[in-house]
C-alpha cells in the first residue's frame, strides 16, 4: 500500500534476487500475478524491472504496468548482457507512485539459458 508519493519511486518496491548465477545470452522470463486499486482519478502503477543488483544498476527489460481490480498475469522477459553472480540478477516491482494498493501472488522466474527462442517467450 502506497499511502503517498515518496521522493522517487523506486524508494517502495520488491525485489526478488536470482539465486544462481546468470551467464551472458541467457533468456529471463518472469511472471506473477497482480491486482490492484487507486483513486478515483488515478489508476494503480507498478514499474517492472529485470536486471543487475548493484552498481551500475543496469535495466535489462523495464515494463510499465497498470493493475485492475481483477488478477491478470503479466510477463516480462529478457536477455542477460553479462554474466552475472548468484544474488546479482534481479526483479523489481517499483509501487512509489500516487497512493494505491498493490497485491502480487505467484512470481516465478525461470532462466532458460541461451537455448530459447527468446522472441516466442511470452511479454505483456
Amino acid at each position: 500500500v502506497t499511502v503517498s508519493e515518496p521522493e522517487q519511486y523506486y524508494r517502495v518496491q520488491t525485489q526478488f534476487f536470482f539465486e544462481k548465477p546468470v551467464k551472458k545470452g541467457d533468456m529471463i522470463l518472469a511472471s506473477f500475478a497482480m491486482r490492484g486499486s487507486g483513486t478515483v482519478a488515478r489508476q494503480p502503477r507498478v514499474e517492472v524491472i529485470l536486471g543487475q543488483f548493484g552498481e551500475p544498476w543496469t535495466n535489462w527489460a523495464v515494463l510499465g504496468v497498470a493493475p485492475r481490480d481483477g488478477w491478470d498475469r503479466y510477463f516480462i522477459k529478457a536477455i542477460a548482457p553479462a554474466d552475472f553472480e548468484a544474488g546479482k540478477g534481479r526483479l523489481s516491482l517499483n509501487y512509489g507512485y500516487d497512493p494505491q494498493t498493490v497485491e502480487i501472488a505467484d512470481v516465478r522466474v525461470v532462466n532458460y539459458g541461451a537455448s530459447a527462442d527468446f522472441d516466442a517467450l511470452p511479454m505483456t
